[in-house]
């Protein structure tokens, strides 16, 4: 659009402001026809009419966050965490129960947030990589039972 008619429109309605008045100018959406096969109703926003909204499960893909489930610590705080764990106790903690050494490296709930552990420094300890397996896949096992 060419400044002219921009100028002419401020003329014509001099309260409004030249975006405000192109847009008085232009001209509503189209209808869009209703998402459910064979229905022909027109709706002013594209997706579902009145009648077949309960057919809408785009909702059923949003996730939900438990409840009961500890909210997790992530970022720069997991990571200071981490650290403060590791330079506290840098042998994994299982392994030194059985008389091994072997360096901790990765952090641990000792009651998995799941089953209703806490994100709190008493609730971690350090594993080395194929104890945390082993303990993951254990409670990764128990928790299928339970179901």
């Amino acid at each position: 659009m060419s400044t002219v008619v921009v100028a002419e429109v401020r003329t014509a309605i001099p309260d409004y402001r030249a975006s405000q008045a192109l847009a008085f100018f232009m001209p509503a959406r189209a209808k869009s026809i209703c998402k459910f096969p064979s229905c022909k109703a027109l709706i002013a926003k594209p997706g579902w009419c009145e009648e077949h909204k309960r057919h809408d499960t785009s909702a059923g893909w949003k996730r939900k966050k438990k409840e009961t489930q500890e909210q997790r610590v992530r970022g720069r705080r997991l990571t200071e965490m981490r650290a403060a764990l590791f330079y506290a106790k840098p042998l994994c903690a299982m392994c030194e129960a059985e008389g091994r050494i072997t360096l901790a490296t990765e952090r641990d709930h000792i009651i998995n947030l799941a089953s209703g552990g806490t994100d709190t420094e008493d609730n971690t300890q350090g594993l080395c990589r194929s104890c945390h397996r082993m303990k993951t896949a254990e409670e990764a096992r128990r928790g299928r039972l339970k179901v």
